[in-house]
């Protein structure tokens, strides 16, 4: 009797997709410390001397995102593009706002006038992305779809293999890449320096009048994201097998190592840069899903607690921006502004109007040069900060206030409920990889673990500014889920033959 590998392969697949179910206890731990242990405990040490209505939409939005945060941790199902929207929001949109209204201490650059405004516009932008995520999962998981979806990857990977000088061949390319964004940069030493000689050496380096920023951030986006997607790519397949432990491959995954030191380092990179590697990286090797639901908790954490203190490695002299007096006051001020430039870009667009879909289209364009689009779009950050009167332009613009400076309402939701969709399908993708393996499951898990970690930078904007990696992110993990599997005869086939 022959078998059949492609059933074989379904069986494996569905036995292993049915055998996790989702853990009640920890989303029960999870509900309790996110959605009221915490919250109380703000309330509690902070006081409640503010109005009620401000007190009940801060309170609101905070337990809305912990609620669906939780119900992310101890589903059977992995969704780490999810669980990191809402990790997101819950930081930045559920605690923040509220220990800033508790503390009365915010950015010093917190000129909205309509904090209500603002925090609706935040409800219906999360309101958009639930819906839309819900309702994308549950197509995704219908009988037709999956079977669809199911049957041509099965049927695909069960006759590839690895192309092996095209793997070694996308790994020097992408060192050569880093290379040449090192060179450019003034070489290595700049890289262990800190953020602000980093940028400086890049903007002389790669900055024109005629190209703008295009240059500098296709150079960084390329020298950066290439080799990390290169690294865990080899990583992913030796952890599957599709790769052998030969000396050849290890010593190019140990050059791939050294080179993301280098250039992925959290000396010279800005933070949620370093956070979005270490997101990818965690999301590639580790597969058990009970670590990945305490990596989102421990997350929450290290956002609170370490995240807001990690940047003296910004300036040469090793000296924070801002210190605050206490823990509650960093948070409040350090780094989470998100809502902070919500109510300000509220304000921007009460006074100068809606940009009617200008800086969208600045998003979809980004790589055009400036010298062939002179009325290009900056990024909507900039844009508010000039409107502002600010000499540091270099504010955040969250995706909620995307949205809204183009269209108001309609806008943030649309916006929200189009990344409700592409998450679902990223979460859906990475799931079914990590059940199905195969080549080209290798490297779908990578970029949905790279795309998870940058996420955060997504959601906290400009979004022009983020369009360059998330770019190169999408390319080179379609080009190489395209070329790296190889087709190979299959046992079947040799015993018909």
């Amino acid at each position: 009797m022959v078998r059949n590998p492609v059933a074989d392969r379904r069986r494996h697949v569905d036995i292993s997709s049915s055998s996790r179910r989702p853990s009640i206890a920890r989303r029960a731990f999870a509900v309790l410390g996110l959605s009221i242990a915490l919250p109380a405990g703000i309330v509690l040490a902070l006081g409640a001397d503010v109005e009620p209505e401000t007190l009940v939409l801060r309170l609101l939005v905070l337990l809305y995102t912990g609620v669906r945060l939780s119900s992310f941790i101890g589903a059977s199902a992995y969704v780490p593009s999810g669980a990191v929207f809402w990790m997101f929001s819950y930081i930045t949109l559920g605690i923040v706002p509220l220990v800033q209204e508790l503390t009365g201490v915010r950015q010093y650059y917190a000129f909205g006038t309509d904090p209500t405004m603002a925090a609706l516009i935040v409800l219906a932008g999360l309101l958009a992305f639930d819906a839309a995520y819900v309702a994308a999962q549950r197509w995704t998981r219908s009988p037709i779809a999956s079977e669809r979806q199911g049957s041509r990857q099965l049927a695909r990977d069960d006759l590839v293999g690895v192309n092996s000088n095209l793997l070694v061949a996308a790994a020097m390319l992408s060192i050569l890449a880093a290379g040449y964004y090192v060179l450019s940069a003034g070489g290595v030493p700049v890289f262990f320096s800190s953020r602000q000689d980093l940028g400086v050496a890049t903007a002389s380096a790669l900055t024109d009048a005629d190209s703008g920023e295009s240059v500098r951030a296709t150079v960084g986006a390329l020298g950066t994201v290439f080799p990390l997607i290169m690294m865990l790519v080899m990583i992913a397949l030796l952890q599957l097998g599709h790769v052998r432990y030969t000396a050849t491959n290890v010593a190019l995954l140990a050059v791939l190592i050294a080179v993301n030191i280098v250039v992925n380092n959290p000396i010279s990179n800005p933070r949620y840069w370093v956070l979005a590697v270490a997101l990818g990286v965690f999301f590639t090797m580790f597969r058990a899903k009970r670590v990945h639901d305490l990596g989102v908790l421990g997350g929450v954490f290290l956002a609170l607690v370490v995240f807001p203190i990690s940047d003296v490695t910004r300036y040469a002299s090793g000296a924070s921006a801002s210190p605050s007096a206490d823990f509650w006051s960093t948070i409040a001020t350090k780094d989470f502004d998100q809502f902070v430039m919500i109510s300000n870009i509220l304000d921007y667009t009460r006074d100068e109007g809606f940009a009617h879909g200008s800086q969208i289209l600045g998003v979809l364009f980004f790589w055009v040069p400036r010298s062939i689009w002179n009325t290009k779009p900056v990024d909507t950050g900039v844009m508010v900060g000039e409107w502002m009167g600010m000499r540091n332009t270099n504010l955040s613009s969250p995706l909620w206030a995307e949205g809204w400076v183009d269209f108001g309402f309609i806008g943030t939701a649309v916006l929200l409920a189009t990344l409700g969709v592409v998450c679902a399908a990223v979460d859906r993708a990475y799931d079914r990889a990590r059940a199905q393996g195969g080549v080209s499951g290798a490297v779908t898990v990578v970029g949905a673990a790279v795309f998870s970690g940058y996420l955060f930078i997504i959601l906290r904007g400009p979004l022009l500014q983020a369009s360059a990696r998330l770019f190169v992110i999408v390319a080179v993990c379609c080009i190489l889920a395209q070329l790296l599997p190889r087709r190979r005869q299959s046992r079947r086939a040799h015993t018909r033959s």
